[in-house]
């Protein structure tokens, strides 16, 4: 009988998620749904704040309330991603910018959330940012090929 190995991928002990905005009002502890990831939590209180922690942290994630830090989300967006482009960021948003969720996703947030925020949805976004960080991009490429076993050929999936 074949014994299963089960390989676990193990996050640096220092990668945090960083909360960019006012989540004292959330009726839920994001530090302890970080911990079910191994990771910890870390306020920032302004934008400036971001590459330092970049620098001295491994930033896995930035949850912003861009109406906190006064900017319209699309800049909010911009400017995490500019100062810590490794990060997955995620948008939290109010009812009234619903209708953006597409924009904010095509404009690169990696998760949009409804504020106030969702206990299941919360872990559910850092449940994919943990799938993220662990699956290499280039084991899932945009163009997926598969192999003929009949003629050796390699050909895109779908093609004739």
């Amino acid at each position: 009988m074949a014994t299963k190995v089960r390989i676990l991928t193990v996050m640096p002990e220092s990668a945090k998620i960083v909360l960019l905005g006012d989540f004292s009002n959330q009726r839920l502890d994001i530090a302890m749904i970080a911990r079910d990831f191994g990771w910890s939590t870390v306020r920032a209180s302004d934008l400036s704040e971001l590459p330092e922690l970049g620098q001295s942290e491994t930033v896995v994630a930035v949850l912003i309330q861009a109406r906190w830090l006064g900017l319209p989300w699309a800049e909010a967006l911009h400017a995490v991603r500019e100062a810590l482009p490794h990060a997955r960021v995620i948008l939290c948003h109010r009812v009234d910018q619903a209708h953006s969720r597409g924009e904010m996703v095509d404009a690169g947030a990696f998760e949009v959330l409804l504020s106030p925020l969702a206990y299941s949805e919360v872990r559910q976004a850092l449940g994919f940012v943990w799938a993220d960080r662990i699956t290499p991009t280039h084991q899932a490429p945009a163009t997926a090929k598969k192999l003929s076993s009949i003629d050796g050929t390699v050909r895109h999936v779908g093609a004739a």
